[in-house]
């Protein structure tokens, strides 16, 4: 009997992995879709003032743009670390600190 309780430990074990494993994968494909919202939404700002001739495009939704396209894996990752909330709401507060957080800006400002 206890080679039986070994395996069915083993096996309850390796179901508990895989559903933590399968669950880490669903929050961060959940922060990556709030940020590609982010993304798309300064894209599309940028493609409405593109073709008002008289308006050029704000600086802030382009440096918006660049900052999310390129700590978009970092951001994740951070959000993962702080346990986020499932939460629109959540992921845009954390966003907006991240944006206005010292720690990104150095990095971000001194690779242009």
């Amino acid at each position: 009997m206890s080679r039986i309780n070994a395996i069915l430990a083993i096996q309850a074990l390796a179901l508990a992995f895989l559903l933590f494993w399968a669950g880490g994968l669903s929050q961060k494909a959940f922060y990556g879709n709030c940020i590609d919202q982010k993304i798309e939404h300064c894209l599309e700002l940028v493609s409405l003032t593109e073709s008002d001739t008289s308006t050029e495009v704000d600086r802030d939704v382009l440096e918006e743009l660049r900052f999310y396209r390129d700590y978009k894996e970092e951001l994740i990752a951070d959000m993962s670390q702080e346990h986020v909330a499932f939460d629109e709401e959540k992921v845009a507060d954390f966003l907006k600190k991240a944006r206005n957080n010292s720690y990104y800006e150095r990095d971000y400002y001194a690779s242009y």
